[in-house]
Parts: structure tokens; C-alpha cells; sequence
């Protein structure tokens, strides 16, 4: 009888081992759901914002002789954004793009921004993107990709690491105001192993060519001239 009643007060280690494992799993498994669920309210909110970027683009362009503003910015500036709708919540530096276009080049911030746009390309890349594809991306958001091997070094050095800290999930907001959820890839070459980001292909996924298409672009122009 004292055995059992040993037995009956006391957790044999096996117990307790089995106990700790399950909660060790119970624990892991809420923290995937509250951190999946995180990332999919970033990832409304940031559609939203999309969304709102679109009408905004479309009331300047009512006002502004259907021409689109050549930075995206520019919409905050004249009233039609406020700060908030130019942030992602997802955005690690929290402006983005406004970093890694503007402030690394010791260019003038206007407002932190994570959305990059093609609005400032010349109009000859802009024709060869529209033939490419006519309902191609205006606005995009890369941020809710996967972290490359370049992002740990990334937000100390943002200048020499930002075009390669993402790749996967590509929000793209589209000329016809729909929200695109694509891919983002780097390309890795020599010498050895260089990774590379060909920038059009934030726009659009049409675009193997899109350089030798832009070089007969440019060949048809000089001939024109």
C-alpha cells in the first residue's frame, strides 16, 4: 500500500518529460497562429493602402490633365494621402523605399514611404512596359516576402543590402486597380554567386525579353528621328 500511495503523490520522470514536451508543443504551435495571423493582417492592411493609393493616383490624375504624379509621394504632399497610407505595417525600416531610392542616394525624403512605383520611369520604358503588359503593376510592396540570407546584415548596412533583404510575396497594385499577389525572385550568377534584382519584374511577370525588347525600342526610335 505505501508504494502506491508513493506512486500516487509523486510524477515519474517520464511523466514529466511527456508533460514538458507537450507543452513546449501547445506553445509553438499558438505562437505560429498568432504570428501567421499578424502577417495576415499586414497583409490586408497593406492591400488597403494599395487601395487607397489607387484613388488617390486616379484623383490626381482628374486634376493634373490625366497625367500621373512622377513620385508617389507627391500625393501626400498635395492633400490626397495622409502619412499612414504610405507605410506598410510590415516594413522593417518603416520607409522602405523612400530609404533605399532617396535616402541612399542622399536624395530629399519627403515623407517615410515602403511602395515603390515605375510612375518616374522615362516614358520610352513605360511604352516597352505597356506593350509587354498592358495591365502591368504601378505600385508595389515587397516587404511581405521572405527574408533573404542579405537581411541580417541588411538593416545595419539598408544602403548596400536593400535590393536583395526580399524575395516571394509581391504585392502589386495594377493598372486596372486590382491588387496582384505575385513573386519576386533574385537572380544569382557569377562571379561567383552575385545576387541580382531586375526591376521590371516588380511590375510585371510578362517580361523575360524586356531588355532586348527596349533595345528595339530604342533602335525604332533613332530610325524615327
Amino acid at each position: 500500500m505505501k508504494n502506491c500511495e508513493n506512486r500516487n503523490n509523486g510524477w515519474t520522470l517520464l511523466e514529466i518529460i511527456l508533460v514538458a514536451f507537450i507543452t513546449l508543443s501547445l506553445t509553438a504551435l499558438i505562437l505560429s497562429v498568432v504570428l501567421s495571423g499578424k502577417k495576415g493582417a499586414h497583409t490586408v492592411s497593406c492591400t488597403g493602402n494599395l487601395r487607397n493609393l489607387r484613388v488617390a493616383l486616379e484623383l490626381y490624375r482628374e486634376t493634373s490633365d490625366g497625367h500621373f504624379p512622377l513620385r508617389i509621394e507627391t500625393l501626400y504632399t498635395v492633400g490626397l494621402t495622409p502619412k499612414s497610407v504610405h507605410l506598410c505595417p510590415s516594413d522593417p525600416v518603416e520607409g522602405f523605399a523612400s530609404k533605399h531610392y532617396f535616402e541612399c542616394s542622399k536624395k530629399k525624403v519627403i515623407i517615410p514611404n515602403t511602395y515603390e512605383t515605375m510612375l518616374d520611369w522615362s516614358e520610352n520604358l513605360k511604352a516597352v512596359l505597356s506593350e509587354i503588359d498592358p495591365n502591368h503593376g504601378i505600385v508595389v510592396c515587397r516587404v511581405h516576402g521572405a527574408k533573404t540570407e542579405f537581411y541580417a546584415d541588411g538593416i545595419a548596412n539598408f544602403c548596400d543590402a536593400s535590393g536583395f533583404m526580399f524575395e516571394g510575396l509581391l504585392l502589386r497594385l495594377r493598372k486596372d486597380g486590382s491588387i496582384q499577389r505575385a513573386k519576386l525572385s533574385l537572380h544569382h550568377g557569377p562571379p561567383p554567386n552575385v545576387a541580382a534584382m531586375k526591376y521590371w519584374e516588380l511590375y510585371t511577370d510578362e517580361a523575360p525579353d524586356f531588355v532586348e525588347r527596349l533595345r528595339k525600342s530604342f533602335s525604332r526610335l533613332n530610325n524615327d528621328l
